[in-house]
């Protein structure tokens, strides 16, 4: 069975004209069941860089996380984020 999510990721703050901030989800990670089992998960986000029009207008953005061959129970994993400042292109 196929199993998905989704997730947002909403910036408030405030930053200077010539930074963005960089919020970049794991491409991937791996899920656990109690008993072992485990199935890989794909992660996509639409948006990963907020300049400071983004952080004004309220962008979000929007993630998804997909796994093939899941089943009812009880699964675990962690999947983590970079958040960094660039410059501003």
């Amino acid at each position: 069975n196929n199993g998905s999510a989704t997730y947002e990721v909403f910036i408030t703050g405030e930053l200077a004209g010539d930074q963005s901030l960089v919020v970049k989800p794991d491409d991937s990670f791996t899920l656990t069941e109690d008993g072992g089992k485990t199935t890989p998960v794909t992660v996509t986000q639409d948006k990963d860089i907020f300049n400071y029009q983004d952080i004004n207008n309220s962008e979000k953005g929007n993630g998804t996380l997909s796994a093939s061959e899941i089943s009812a129970g009880n699964w675990s994993g962690k999947f983590n984020f970079t958040i960094k400042l660039i410059k501003a292109n």
